[in-house]
């Protein structure tokens, strides 16, 4: 109704149609988005300009639209809105919501098929919007806008860019219809099996916690993705290094801390434990940092061995002086980031040596004379201690 009402209330008849549209309850019916959209058309293929729109819709989303998806589900921002589709956005509409949002500040599309504990067949697409467009719901940054609609559910809407119509199931058509107006293909990513499998139920998610909000942690190639509320993703070329906290203990959960490269720490708590074992897997297939830092004590050998086998490039995304502190440090809290430690000059040696790799080392690997420098350097070690010395 909101966009319909700017286009028919000058007309004549205009005033009699909202009417009849209000009195049959049908203002919240697909109908007046199709009406809508017949009338954009029609002005648009005359070439003469519609009614003026309000103010608070100026801009892209009072442009015609090239099709409509009326009263689609959204996590965020949450509830009911019309989806419209436009030459160089898309716009969410409500009775409390106009949004508008370029499809160049889209910079992920993720399709998530397969959640925990879902019975329905719900299928999320997650589309990652850049911080650096400056998009505001309200007051409040816009940074994720997550449709919610399921493998059963289908759609059928005019083509942008052809007479045949999109049909076919909801989501599909959702990513081609974005996908034929502007968002490169590489930006659609879902989960790999073969990269992350829940130990516990198989699915590609794990139970999470953000602070105090319960939700869902997908590890992906592209990144990590939390759901749903807070909607967050964070890229895999944003990250510095992975750790796990209180995997090695008796609790029943552990932590997981992704270190940014710009120096922030995003925490997800209370993954259950038996998780333990593919998120080690997943960090060393994505090569961001060693495994969980076991404080019974791990093969110090393996890790140094994948360590050592990693290249160049791998140098350059994880820095290992970002995550190399002591858990034991601070018991049951995470580790500062951007600690160095005392002692790693003494593999002077080796500099200029072009792509240096990462050596990590425990404590039963370690010659007493390595140990005794340690022991200078830090004081005194309490407990079972991991060091990671770079070679450069």
């Amino acid at each position: 109704m909101d966009r319909l009402k700017p286009l028919v209330e000058p007309l004549k008849a205009g005033p009699a149609l909202l009417g009849v549209l209000q009195s049959a309850h049908l203002a919240q019916s697909i109908l007046p988005g199709l009406i809508a959209d017949v009338l954009d058309e029609g002005l648009h293929q005359k070439g003469e300009p519609g009614p003026t729109p309000p103010a608070s819709t100026q801009g892209p989303a009072a442009q015609p639209s090239l099709c409509t998806v009326p009263q689609l589900n959204f996590v965020t921002p949450r509830g009911k809105h019309d989806l419209a589709f436009h030459e160089k956005s898309f716009s969410l509409h409500s009775p409390k919501t106009s949004i508008s949002i370029p499809y160049a500040a889209v910079t992920h599309i993720l399709i998530l098929d397969s959640l925990p504990g879902d019975s329905k067949g719900r299928v999320l697409l997650f589309l990652v919007i850049s911080h650096h467009a400056g998009l505001l719901n309200g007051k409040s940054p816009l940074t994720a806008v997550v449709i919610s609609t399921t493998a059963a559910a289908q759609l059928a809407v005019k083509s942008p860019g052809s007479r045949d119509p999109l049909e076919g199931p909801a989501a599909v058509v959702l990513c081609q219809l974005f996908g034929q107006l502007g968002v490169p293909p590489a930006s659609f990513c879902s989960p790999d099996p073969a990269l992350f499998g829940s130990m516990s139920s198989g699915h590609s998610g794990v139970p999470a916690h953000v602070k105090a909000r319960a939700g869902t942690l997908f590890p992906m190639p592209a990144g990590l993705c939390f759901l749903e509320s807070p909607a967050l993703f964070i890229p895999r070329e944003e990250i510095k290094a992975m750790e796990l906290a209180r995997a090695g203990g008796t609790s029943s959960t552990f932590d997981v801390f992704v270190h940014r490269k710009d120096g922030r720490v995003e925490e997800f708590g209370m993954l259950p434990r038996e998780e333990t074992g593919p998120f080690e897997s997943y960090m060393m297939k994505q090569k961001l940092g060693p495994p969980a830092d076991d404080s019974e004590g791990s093969d110090g050998s393996e890790d140094s061995g994948d360590a050592s086998s990693s290249s160049d490039a791998e140098d350059e995304t994880f820095d290992p002086e970002a995550g190399s502190s002591d858990e034991d440090a601070a018991p049951g809290g995470p580790r500062q980031p951007g600690t160095s430690d005392a002692g790693s000059s003494d593999d002077s040696g080796s500099e200029g040596e072009a792509g240096s790799d990462v050596e990590l080392v425990s404590e039963d690997d370690m010659s007493t004379a390595a140990l005794q420098r340690v022991l200078a350097a830090e004081g005194a070690a309490a407990g079972p201690r991991k060091r990671r010395r770079s070679s450069d």
